[in-house]
């Protein structure tokens, strides 16, 4: 994506932090790292020049994602005094040196601020003497000095305030009217936006210091591969919680308004906050204190707000809100285990004539964490599918886009559910140690003919599954090529108590059944449908320091079906997304999205029309997008008779499922491969 490139300066004002010299914490925390990698990862790199190099510049990129708070001079002092000598502080124990990014870090801020708040009472330039520039965000550079960062911050402010009344009203004339009326409250709201996501880094656990730290842990464990990071306890619960198919929560979905406060977005039913009955979806959370921790919720991270609510310690928390009606109230609540929602599938019937085939969206391969022997998504597909044959279905899509993966053993345990027996993939250790992973039942759940549908997103776990279908001829995979994720990663306490906190570290590389790896390349659908993102460079093969793509012998020949016929299926599906004025959308909007914003590189004047012109085509394209769905309905999109059922007891789930059908009926990816799978069952 394309990144607004403003010149800017800083100037290094007086700080009065006293940061430890020594820094004995934090060092204690990289030497564990980094023996708990050199032990277990899958191809840990050695700690010489190399490693000095690709750390340094790593972790600049995370103090500094956006390059505005350092400047190329800054950068050309931290170069020439660490760049290739980080190796020997690891090996020396010596952590002083990141006194030094702490300091300057801490001074870049504090002049941000300054420069924020001396444009309080200065007029914006929209005169055109001002210059935007824009860059594709790998030419995205730092300034290049401090002489350019008060221009930088009114350039941003300037951008954002006309962006902000364009996306309020699609005339110009209203725009420049608002502009005229309102500027200085405007502006100076934007400011305190501005100011609020500087103090963020400062005002999350632990403050600046950690936040620094916690970045270069990440930039060494990132240097060893994309997927092998540093984790501190509310890192490790946030992440179990993402792929856990039950959590202990209070039930409370947060988000970041577009005042910057943190409001409830959403309260699960059947939570403790459901059942308390004081808290509103729309409720600004102001403090939350529990035993002797508090988190004041001004200018923090909506990040910072779900780690305090997952902390393991948080079992009883005091919620302080300002309700939408105005006032400020305490609510009491404590965690119960409940269904995580987004980790939860339901079939669905998609009928035409007298043709039934079902539909099942696979979010996640989440799983029961608490037990190894514990329930996940294959058990919950399992439940569906029987739901399903309930009512006669004749073949199944798979719905594995977006999914990012999960927990291998759910992976293994649903292949195994479409195929009788056999070898479901090939996994390679660190040693060098290669097994073969097997269907862990006889039978299969499902028999009949099956379509996955996948795209760019789709990853890990997804890819496992898709892959041992596609080499079994089980299954139609249809779509976008997949991410080009076949790496496994597992949890390591850093110590024996976790104290020092948690890696999760790659520490083996998966195959398909034919010994080749889809690390780098993805799966390659048999039927290839157009998407927006085609030209959108976020697969494995764009990271840096991925692991490589190779292949292992086969232990286990396997038993593989007849080859599915695809050949007429593709031609049948290119004739129909030819004439699909929907497809076509997609992809001349495709090209706009990625000449017009992925690789935009461009300069115009600051000026209102300039900005109101660029901002308003953007909104277009986006609109365009947003209304990309079927031209007629091609079949009914129909509950199951045991879902049906379910509903008349939950009020809440009847009006979500509503919109879920809804959405299910205009998808035009699920339409076409609804066409693609019953051309495969008629003929």
């Amino acid at each position: 994506m394309q990144k607004i490139t403003f010149f800017f300066f800083f100037f290094f004002g007086v700080v009065i932090s006293n940061y430890g010299q020594k820094n004995e914490a934090f060092c204690a925390e990289l030497e564990a790292l980094s023996q708990t990698i050199a032990e277990l990862h899958y191809q840990a790199k050695p700690i010489d020049d190399s490693l000095s190099a690709a750390v340094f510049s790593l972790f600049l990129e995370n103090l500094d994602e956006d390059k505005r708070l350092f400047n190329q001079e800054q950068i050309a002092k931290f170069k020439e005094k660490d760049y290739l000598k980080l190796d020997d502080y690891i090996k020396n124990n010596d952590c002083r040196f990141l006194n030094t990014y702490i300091l300057q870090l801490e001074k870049s801020i504090a002049h941000a601020k300054q420069s924020l708040e001396k444009l309080r009472e200065q007029p914006l330039d929209f005169s055109g003497t001002l210059k935007l520039k824009f860059s594709p965000e790998n030419e995205h550079r730092y300034s290049k000095n401090e002489a350019t960062q008060t221009t930088y911050w009114k350039k941003r402010i300037s951008y954002e305030l006309i962006t902000n009344l364009t996306e309020e009203d699609s005339l110009l004339t209203s725009v420049k009217k608002f502009l005229a009326e309102e500027q200085h409250e405007r502006k100076n709201k934007l400011i305190d936006q501005q100011l609020c996501l500087l103090e963020e880094t400062s005002n999350q656990f632990g403050g600046l210091q950690k936040f620094v730290e916690k970045q270069f842990l990440n930039a060494f464990a990132h240097y060893q591969d994309p997927h092998t990071t540093y984790l501190d306890r509310s890192d490790k619960v946030s992440f179990e919680t993402h792929i856990a198919s039950n959590q202990a929560t209070f039930g409370i979905y947060t988000t970041k308004n577009n005042d910057g406060e943190i409001e409830i977005a959403q309260i699960v039913p059947g939570s403790s906050a459901f059942k308390n009955n004081k808290l509103e979806e729309g409720d600004i959370l102001k403090k939350l204190f529990s035993k002797n921790d508090e988190l004041v919720v001004s200018c923090v991270s909506n990040r910072e707000v779900v780690n305090f609510m997952n902390n393991e310690d948080h079992q009883e928390t005091t919620f302080k809100v300002k309700k939408k009606n105005g006032p400020i109230t305490n609510v009491k609540l404590t965690k119960t285990v409940i269904k995580v929602e987004e980790n939860s599938t339901r079939g669905y019937l998609l009928q035409h004539n007298d043709q039934q085939v079902g539909y099942l969206k696979i979010p996640g391969f989440y799983t029961d964490l608490e037990s190894p022997n514990g329930l996940g998504v294959a058990n919950d597909v399992a439940k569906e599918i029987f739901k399903l044959q309930q009512e006669k279905i004749e073949g199944l899509i798979l719905d594995l886009r977006n999914n990012g993966g999960g927990s291998m053993k759910e992976a293994i345990t649903l292949s195994g559910m479409f195929i009788d027996k056999g070898p479901i993939s090939i996994v390679k250790t660190h040693k060098g140690n290669i097994s073969t992973l097997r269907d862990p039942y006889r039978g299969k759940v499902f028999e009949k003919p099956v379509l996955i549908l996948v795209n760019q997103f789709s990853a890990s776990a997804s890819e496992l599954f898709a892959g041992a279908m596609q080499d079994y001829h089980r299954a139609i995979i249809v779509g976008s090529p997949t991410y080009g994720k076949s790496t496994v990663q597992s949890i390591f306490p850093l110590d024996q108590n976790g104290e020092l906190g948690f890696s999760k570290i790659t520490i083996q590389k998966f195959y398909g059944i034919n010994g080749s790896a889809h690390q780098f390349k993805g799966i390659q659908p048999d039927i290839v449908l157009p998407s927006v993102y085609d030209n959108l460079k976020r697969s494995e093969r764009y990271l840096p320091y991925a692991l490589a793509s190779d292949s292992v012998k086969i232990q286990l020949e396997p038993k593989k079906l007849a080859a599915i016929p695809t050949l007429p299926l593709q031609k049948n599906s290119k004739q129909r997304v030819s004439a699909n004025k929907s497809f076509d959308t997609i992809q001349k909007l495709r090209e706009v999205f990625t000449n017009e914003y992925l690789e935009k590189e461009t300069e115009y004047a600051l000026t209102v029309e300039n900005i109101f012109n660029d901002i308003s085509a953007f909104q277009k394209l986006i609109n365009q997008l947003n209304e990309v769905k079927t031209e007629k309905l091609s079949y009914q999109v129909k509950n199951t008779s045991s879902t049906n059922n379910l509903l008349i007891f939950n009020p809440d789930d009847k009006e979500l499922n509503e919109k879920i059908t809804k959405s299910i009926a205009e998808d035009i990816y699920i339409e076409e491969a609804y066409f693609i799978l019953t051309d495969f069952i008629n003929n």
